[in-house]
């Protein structure tokens, strides 16, 4: 579930914010959500992929690419508290860069 629908989520709502920001303020030069959306869009990819890696794991199933990222795997969901401060991290909100979960 996390390896396809977070991506198509994200994908979707990131695309319709820059849609919507070329109908809006067309090659303005504004600052919007777009630039810290982008960040965070990055780094829930990253989280939805990490989190299937480790479900992988978890369970014993062959796979590559779970292997190759096992040190970035993340067993369990995070607790609210820690998913928002990665996500909202105030550092690396504006300008990333976007790191894994188990990095922070």
């Amino acid at each position: 579930l996390s390896k396809t629908v977070v991506p198509v989520f994200l994908m979707t709502y990131i695309t319709l914010g820059h849609l919507h920001r070329m109908y809006i303020n067309y090659l303005g030069y504004d600052l919007d959500f777009t630039g810290p959306q982008m960040v965070i869009t990055i780094k829930l990819y990253a989280m939805a992929y990490n989190l299937y890696d480790g479900h992988l794991l978890a369970k014993g199933i062959e796979d590559r690419a779970a292997k190759k990222c096992a040190p970035w795997a993340v067993a369990d969901v995070p607790g609210i508290i820690e998913y928002l401060g990665y996500t909202f991290n105030f550092s690396t909100i504006l300008a990333g860069p976007a790191y894994e979960y188990t990095t922070y």
